[in-house]
């Protein structure tokens, strides 16, 4: 195989770095907008710990996509909860359906100190 000369070489090196520089660079305005990735664990722990309430008008449903579906929450909790689901589905994107809507939510009740969704027909 023929060696390349000494200026092909810089301009191949060249468009290397500059191709990384762009991935990097990408990757570093992602996460400047959205925060760094975040887990399906990290995320389903996170909503679990803003599950609370002291009676039902605590209660609301946090709206998310596949695979979050359906996650009661606390009311104070519903905006932090609706930014984790933002980060998430911006590096993860969502399920390609969606099972549920809520249009099937019947109510929302206060039990033993948790949020518990309720569908209609259940």
């Amino acid at each position: 195989m023929k060696k390349l000369g000494r200026r092909a070489a810089w301009t191949v090196l060249a468009l290397v770095a500059a191709t990384v520089l762009v991935v990097v660079t990408n990757h570093g305005i992602k996460i400047a907008q959205h925060g760094s990735r975040i887990s399906e664990a990290e995320v389903r722990a996170q909503v679990a710990a803003a599950n609370y309430c002291t009676a039902s008008a605590d209660c609301a449903v946090a709206s998310g996509d596949c695979p979050f579906v359906y996650e009661p929450v606390n009311v104070r909790e519903q905006q932090k909860v609706a930014a984790l689901y933002e980060r998430y589905f911006a590096w993860e994107g969502s399920c390609m359906f969606s099972m549920l809507d809520n249009r099937d939510l019947d109510r929302l009740s206060c039990t033993l100190g948790k949020c518990v969704a309720a569908l209609k027909g259940k």
